[in-house]
């Protein structure tokens, strides 16, 4: 059948896009898919904000035994005392995802984390492992793997005295305090303070001070955006010494006697020297080679931008 003239003019249809926000464009629409959401979770406890656990446990660890800590977001702080034993303290925290109460409540987004249930299902995720024996403990933290939630777990140590502590976070600052034995911390984002350690010292950050105070032993300090310090303890021999930052000063203070070449260098800064040079192989603003007192241990300490010193222990 042809449509002639007389038969008027035929319509178009009319396509109707469709909405990703289409139930709340209708009227209603809302108001409806709150409906839902509160009939599927009716009766149901609502998730919080944050949740909180202390963990304390206490193992047998010998004096000259190892102690170790993996952490991914936290801060460390290990002091030390006259027991053959070590106490771990850890605080956990995680909080819900930035938003989620907002946006669950005006419709627009639906979080998995909906209910309490929800919530300690993924808190009990985030778990604190020890492993070991009286010669050696390693605590280990596990993190749940969602983008909906931030965990924290910081640790408080207290150790004996005569251990050997390899402390290890990814966010989070590293103190440490007594130990005599050797120490290696290391975090990417976070300062780093170790006081009063007899024995080797190794310490490194990538944004964050380093800070070291009364060491006796090696010592091998770096950060890349932040300053470096060292203080002997000032009755120590220098041990030999690496110190290195990117942006930051470096700084070294050394027992008045002491013996060691030094091999200094900065980029834009200046080098100095309080103590005085035995032999000089080579001294500008910002380069030394040279010896103080007789040859003994070597010190190296460099940075791009920033300052250069080495002087006595007040």
């Amino acid at each position: 059948m042809h449509l002639g003239a007389g038969t008027g003019a035929a319509h178009p249809r009319t396509h109707r896009r469709a909405s990703t926000f289409g139930a709340d464009r209708e009227p209603g629409g809302a108001a409806l898919a709150f409906a839902v959401a509160f009939a599927l979770h009716a009766g149901a406890e609502p998730a919080k904000d944050s949740y909180k656990e202390t963990v304390d446990q206490t193992f047998a660890l010998t004096a000259g035994g190892t102690f170790t800590i993996e952490n991914r977001n936290g801060s460390i702080e290990l002091s030390t005392w006259d027991k053959d034993e070590v106490r771990v303290v850890a605080e956990k925290q995680m909080k819900i995802g930035g938003g989620w109460s907002l946006a669950r409540l005006i419709g627009l987004k639906q979080s998995p984390i909906e209910t309490d249930a929800d919530a300690q299902a993924l808190f009990a995720q985030l778990a604190v492992e020890f492993s070991g024996d009286e010669k050696g403990r390693t605590v280990m933290t596990r993190y749940p793997e969602s983008r909906d939630v931030n965990c924290t777990v910081s640790y408080r140590i207290t150790a004996p005295r005569k251990t050997k502590v390899d402390l290890n976070t990814v966010n989070g600052s590293i103190q440490v305090r007594g130990v005599e034995g050797e120490a290696a911390v290391s975090t990417t984002s976070g300062s780093i303070s170790i006081e009063d350690v007899i024995g080797r010292v190794r310490a490194v950050s990538t944004n964050g001070r380093v800070e070291l105070e009364g060491i006796s032993g090696a010592i091998i300090a770096k950060t890349t955006n932040g300053s470096v310090s060292a203080s002997l303890s000032g009755e120590a021999h220098v041990d030999d010494v690496e110190m290195h930052s990117v942006n930051g000063s470096v700084r070294l203070y050394v027992p008045a006697n002491a013996a060691f070449s030094i091999k200094a260098r900065t980029v834009n800064g200046s080098v100095k020297c309080d103590l005085p040079l035995a032999s000089v192989s080579e001294q500008t603003r910002k380069r030394l080679d040279g010896v103080v007192g007789s040859q003994g241990a070597h010190v190296e300490m460099s940075t791009t931008n920033g300052s250069v010193q080495i002087g006595a222990v007040s």
